[in-house]
């Protein structure tokens, strides 16, 4: 599929002919997310807790997995200590300040690598407004939300996987699954989603030899930072055990706010969803098997009413509607035609 209309022999030309525009709208778009997010969730309720989450992992005393988490505030830091010394001082307000213009690039690059994935398919108009939609439904990614640095970038890391995944650049996807770690060790999800991309597409054999690359990629960081830092006592242990999983799963089925949480992170984007399923894209359908192992993961051991937890989704589902409306278009312009037909023989 594709609806380019005269992009079809140069892809991506409308991204690269309008990058530093695109720039520009997706840094207003970061600044006004981000500063929403600082305003509500950090500078306010969160920020006594933001600066000793931010001491305790620069110092190797914090809690797993935010210890094990660590990139984002090893930037944070990186970006305090330029500040400091420019001339700021160096306390609480200037560490928050950080960690602001932080997820103002972290966005700032999602909304631009979004725009990028969309172009394999779509034209700028329908990747603008598939990008309006997710700044648009960025509040459900922060309902009840505690401070959690590395969101964004995994669902940078997220994007340009599936992009990796979508253009055949399986070697880049080693790359990204490798950095995406120190963030959050869900990007493990994009393996499932890339064996089930090239299943049938490759031989059998060099896709499993494949697949263990990757899993070896993903588990050498992942040991790596173990090793690093030690034992790490798990938050969790402080407040369950294993036989409270099954206590956890059955709150989360019957929790109604969960449920509702999940369905407006998405809205409409379900509806969509299910009529153009078989337009979509193939390699977009098959990486949808991460879906249900996203939710049985956060069933089990999350809390369904995170709406940060789905982020890393969003992509797919942003597919799923442009193609719907794409399908609108086209059947619109089939009946424009016909129409016009019968009024000339009028």
């Amino acid at each position: 599929m594709d609806t380019t209309g005269n992009d079809n022999d140069h892809p991506h030309s409308w991204f690269r002919a309008n990058f530093w525009w695109l720039l520009v709208l997706c840094l207003s778009f970061a600044a006004v997310t981000a500063y929403y997010h600082h305003y509500f969730y950090v500078s306010g309720p969160n920020s006594v807790a933001v600066s000793i989450d931010h001491q305790n992992v620069i110092q190797r005393k914090a809690e797993a997995p935010m210890q094990y988490r660590f990139a984002p505030y090893l930037i944070a830091e990186i970006v305090l200590d330029l500040l400091v010394k420019s001339g700021a001082p160096n306390d609480s307000r200037t560490l928050l300040i950080s960690y602001l213009l932080i997820r103002i690039l972290a966005m700032t690059m999602c909304y631009l690598a979004l725009l990028k994935f969309l172009s394999i398919w779509f034209d700028l108009k329908l990747s603008l407004l598939g990008l309006g939609f997710m700044v648009a439904v960025n509040p459900m990614f922060e309902f009840q939300y505690y401070h959690q640095p590395g969101d964004p970038w995994n669902l940078l890391f997220f994007i340009l996987g599936f992009s990796a995944i979508a253009l055949k650049k399986d070697n880049w996807l080693f790359l990204i699954i490798f950095l995406g770690v120190p963030f959050r060790e869900s990007i493990v999800l994009l393996i499932p989603a890339y064996f089930a991309a090239r299943y049938g597409e490759l031989p059998i054999g060099p896709l499993i030899l494949r697949t263990i690359g990757l899993i070896i990629v993903w588990a050498i960081p992942w040991i790596g930072i173990r090793a690093l830092f030690g034992p790490v006592i798990n938050y969790m242990e402080n407040k369950l055990e294993l036989r409270d999983l099954p206590n956890i799963f059955a709150y989360n089925l019957k929790y109604p706010e969960g449920w509702l949480v999940l369905f407006l992170s998405f809205n409409v984007l379900w509806f969509t969803l299910f009529k153009a399923w078989v337009q979509i894209p193939v390699v977009i359908r098959r990486c949808f098997v991460i879906v249900p192992i996203f939710l049985i993961i956060h069933l089990a051991w999350g809390r369904l009413v995170e709406g940060r937890l789905y982020m890393p989704l969003e992509p797919l589902f942003i597919v799923g509607g442009l193609t719907y409306l794409a399908s609108l278009n086209k059947t619109a312009t089939t009946r424009l035609k016909k129409w016009c037909k019968i009024k000339s023989r009028a």
